[in-house]
């Protein structure tokens, strides 16, 4: 019964919506990261290289999916970095201490390095997302999932931008 809820609860939201508004003939997998299942798109249902950055098709998707993504941790999260909640909530999915005021969170989760899709892909019940020892991991394994989110995007709200990492040129450690 649990994994049915889970499945349910993956198949709302900003990322579910985009594969099924977008591209009603393919057959999301909501227990897959987004970036996969846009991989597979990509390759299976569209015919196209998800690397192919020249093609436009590509650029155009991915920007779409990115926006979903910007939806989804809005949704989840808030768009306030004013709100303690917000904060407070992030540490609790994050599964580290949650302290009471905002200066003590946003400390605490600076110290901690997770990969933000992770985090927004997150359901009730999924363990706390991986903690990288470092920015630079961090970095390493953003890139090479390609689980970044855009650090301009017009949709983002103070919480994320707040968040968000130097992923492409990360400081060294």
């Amino acid at each position: 019964m649990k994994s049915v809820q889970l499945i349910r609860i993956r198949q709302s939201g900003p990322i579910a919506d985009f594969f099924r508004t977008r591209y009603p003939g393919f057959d999301y997998d909501p227990r897959k990261g987004a970036v996969e299942e846009w991989r597979r798109l990509c390759t299976e249902h569209l015919y196209i290289n998800p690397d192919d950055s020249e093609e436009y098709r590509v650029r155009e998707s991915r920007r779409s999916l990115r926006t979903a993504m910007v939806r989804q941790f809005n949704e989840r999260f808030g768009v306030d970095d004013h709100s303690l909640l917000a904060w407070q909530a992030l540490c609790m999915k994050i599964n580290i201490a949650v302290p009471d005021d905002i200066a003590e969170c946003k400390k605490a989760l600076f110290r901690t390095h997770v990969n933000l899709v992770d985090l927004t892909e997150m359901e009730e019940g999924d363990p706390p997302p991986f903690k990288f020892p470092t920015v630079k991991a961090l970095s390493e394994y953003s890139k090479a999932t390609l689980k970044i989110f855009p650090r301009d995007h017009v949709e983002a709200g103070s919480l994320l931008k707040t968040l968000l990492r130097q992923i492409n040129k990360p400081p060294p450690s």
